[in-house]
């Protein structure tokens, strides 16, 4: 019996921009930021300083310490769409 295992790492399969702008805007909402989709997808794929830098423009608002803290919750409030995931790969 052959038995394999499939990576999607850049989303070919799967298209998982739309997991990503839901946990940027959440993650950044939370610390009063607003983000479009359209700005998120315009840096799809970009360094994260960069998408980062954008979103700091967008708001006004220069980065320091502590929300460069804030801003790395980012990936932690995607791996909380777990659930969801699991659910269409069942």
């Amino acid at each position: 019996m052959t038995r394999s295992v499939l990576f999607d790492m850049d989303g070919v399969i799967l298209d998982s921009m739309p997991y990503h702008v839901m946990a940027w805007q959440e993650a950044l909402s939370e610390q009063g930021f607003s983000v479009s989709a359209e700005l998120l997808y315009l840096h799809e794929g970009a360094i994260e300083p960069d998408t980062a830098a954008a979103i700091f423009q967008d708001n006004e608002r220069f980065i320091d310490a502590d929300s460069e803290k804030h801003l790395s919750e980012a990936d932690a409030v995607l791996s909380s769409h777990a659930e969801l995931i699991d659910y269409l790969f069942g």
